[in-house]
């Protein structure tokens, strides 16, 4: 997990200007974000997140989402959806009805099964995983639909 500490800092280096920004902290949708990584650097930067919704497959990764959000005592809501499938258009139109909006949606692209969990595996080339990216782009823009919708009333 330490090799991954500089990303961590370059990550949260690009999203620092959020800060001044969204003074009132962030309502973040996050698919696919594995443990979080954005959701840690904003903390790091003392951005407080009003609520935090996790669109989240790996169990493993769920419970170090989990396990980091109650030791860093977070004060917002944190809602874990299990699988992308259940991420309906209803659901959505709740989830933004009941958060306002949401001002960021993060994603990370997930690696293979093989990848996660061989010694070596910064040494191999990560597949390319489309099922992730398209499932990113729909939600991203169903989000973006449902907020302008919102606004337009």
């Amino acid at each position: 997990m330490l090799d991954y500490c500089s990303q961590q800092k370059t990550l949260a280096y690009h999203l620092s200007m959020l800060k001044s920004l969204f003074p009132q902290g962030l309502s973040v949708l996050s698919l696919f974000s594995r443990i979080g990584g954005a959701e840690f650097a904003l903390n790091c930067l003392d951005i407080h997140l009003r609520c935090v919704v996790s669109v989240e497959y790996c169990r493993w990764s769920q419970n170090i989402m989990k396990r980091w959000w109650k030791t860093s005592r977070q004060t917002g809501e944190l809602v874990e959806i299990e699988d992308i499938k259940r991420v309906s258009l209803k659901m959505l139109e709740s989830l933004v009805h009941r958060f306002v909006e949401f001002d960021i949606v993060i994603s990370q692209n997930s690696p293979t099964l093989n990848n996660l969990f061989e010694e070596n595996s910064r040494s191999q080339t990560c597949k390319f995983d489309f099922f992730v990216v398209n499932e990113y782009n729909r939600e991203s823009k169903r989000v973006k639909d449902i907020m302008e919708l919102k606004l337009t009333k």
